[in-house]
């Protein structure tokens, strides 16, 4: 089942031009290794992936699947050439990717893209069941958190 685009880049970021989407991407902070804003309650939450179980809301609700390319909020656009981020809005986002169990925060933003278009192309139950095994497989060893 394939969605438009529109439906999970957010409404906003449609508004914006190329420029104004760079200046706001420019203030965006992801969390990386030692990030001083992460109390130790929250490294254990982030270790541990309890961080994650809110999501399971959104695959209720049907706008997130449980596998699928990780979703980036809407500054990210300016990130990807604009066919990469129309084709990893062909499905639902998702908790867990195939770039999540290829490395998790240790691959390359480049590695996360090819792996979330593989991952969009080569779409199946197998590669789903795959994901899903080896997600908890890293999460049991604690492997690529930060």
């Amino acid at each position: 089942m394939t969605h438009s685009p529109s439906r999970f880049t957010g409404e906003v970021s449609e508004n914006l031009s190329t420029e104004e989407k760079q200046k706001l991407r420019e203030n965006f902070q992801t969390t990386g290794t030692n990030d001083n804003r992460i109390t130790k309650i929250g490294k254990f939450i982030r270790k541990t992936s309890l961080d994650e179980l809110p999501q399971i809301l959104n695959v209720l609700s049907g706008d997130m699947s449980i596998v699928g390319p990780r979703p980036d909020t809407p500054v990210q656009e300016v990130d990807y050439k604009p066919e990469q981020w129309k084709q990893r809005h062909e499905v639902r986002p998702g908790i867990t990717g195939l770039a999540q169990v290829s490395g998790r925060s240790n691959i390359t933003f480049e590695d996360r893209i090819n792996a979330d278009l593989e991952y969009v192309k080569n779409k199946s139950f197998l590669l789903y069941l795959r994901i899903i095994f080896l997600t908890f497989y890293q999460v049991i060893s604690n492997k690529g958190t930060n």
